[in-house]
């Protein structure tokens, strides 16, 4: 029985990786960030998270910033909320190339 749960659980924890990455994608930069900060936060506190997968939805992020560059400061807000929720399963270079594309980006450092 327990592992017919941890095999739930694990789906299920893909199956929410890819609505995270739906609202992310869905995010403009005149929304309000508010709601999608607190559906991260809230997800991240399930233990359940492998580091691939939380690592593959920050490359989102990454891509996300590629196809509209006027979110970088949102982005960063998400990484952040990764970076924090899910410490020791982030890789660091993974926020290092989303930090490195954002940075060096003229709608970032306008702020």
């Amino acid at each position: 029985m327990e592992v017919v749960r941890t095999t739930v659980a694990c789906e299920c924890v893909y199956v929410r990786a890819m609505v995270i990455k739906a609202l992310i994608w869905m995010q403009s930069p005149h929304d309000l960030f508010d709601k999608l900060e607190s559906i991260i936060a809230s997800e991240l506190s399930d233990p359940a998270w492998p580091a691939t997968l939380l690592n593959d939805i920050l490359l989102t992020l990454h891509a996300r910033f590629k196809a509209t560059p006027d979110m970088a400061v949102t982005l960063l807000e998400i990484a952040r909320i990764f970076s924090t929720n899910a410490t020791g399963k982030i890789d660091a270079d993974v926020l290092q190339l989303l930090w490195k594309v954002i940075s060096f980006n003229p709608h970032y450092r306008q702020f």
